[in-house]
């Protein structure tokens, strides 16, 4: 049998006001959860935002891409001044191509091109005494630049040949030099090949250029002009 509440000594009117507060701290409990939830998803959607907005974007304008790729084809283009190759050197047709004022200087009494040196008959000279060497220079129709005395003869002298030469001619020289023990080494961007000897009587030597296709052969006899085959180059080859 239960009891009624007059039995645990509780009023009737005690009852309902503890129904009613029950149901008020109810209310109130619910109230407070949606309002935590409420401040919560607020939360959530604040830092959403602001992840977003710091994330970049995967859309790119056309504008923005246009312009990246022009900067970067400007850049992986090479100009023309860097990459392109150097201009073709040819055979002058004079001697007063290979030589600047400051080498003119050099020859004091010495004349270029004499005229006993292009009498018809006298023999021919050349940038080199070897035989094979000769003929090589022959085949490439040498521009040919003699410094020696205004009346033939004499024991100073210069002569310079000038030669277009392709790739076989030019392995050819090369291998030639080679077999006669030139010494050889690599300066201003060719081969440079020399040997000098001396006698009682003279020093003689020869100095041999390659580059690009163009052979300069000098042969000297008791004068050697200090920098004579470097000023040579730098007259045909300028800058290059």
């Amino acid at each position: 049998m239960s009891e009624s509440p007059e039995g645990l000594g509780i009023s009737p009117g005690a009852t309902a006001k503890s129904k009613r507060s029950n149901k008020l701290r109810m209310g109130l409990t619910i109230a407070g959860a949606v309002a935590v939830m409420a401040v919560v998803g607020i939360v959530i959607a604040v830092q959403s935002g602001g992840a977003s907005s710091d994330r970049p974007s995967a859309e790119v304008s056309p504008s923005t891409i246009s312009s990246s790729t022009a900067e970067s084809g400007a850049n992986d283009v090479p100009s023309s001044t860097a990459t392109g190759d150097a201009a073709a050197v040819e055979v002058p047709s004079d001697c007063g191509a290979l030589y600047r004022p400051s080498m003119l200087a050099e020859f004091d009494q010495l004349v270029l091109n004499p005229e006993w040196s292009k009498v018809a008959g006298e023999a021919t000279l050349y940038g080199t005494d070897d035989q094979q060497l000769q003929l090589l220079i022959d085949a490439g129709g040498p521009l040919v630049c003699l410094w020696g005395g205004d009346n033939g003869g004499g024991d100073v002298g210069l002569t310079t040949s000038v030669v277009s030469v392709d790739s076989a001619g030019e392995t050819a020289v090369e291998a030639r030099l080679g077999a006669l023990n030139f010494s050889c080494y690599e300066q201003l961007r060719g081969l440079r090949c020399v040997m000098s000897q001396s006698s009682e009587d003279a020093m003689t030597g020869e100095s041999h250029f390659l580059r690009d296709g163009l052979w300069v052969a000098t042969k000297w006899v008791n004068f050697a002009p200090e920098s004579y085959t470097e000023s040579v180059v730098e007259s045909l080859w300028g800058s290059q």
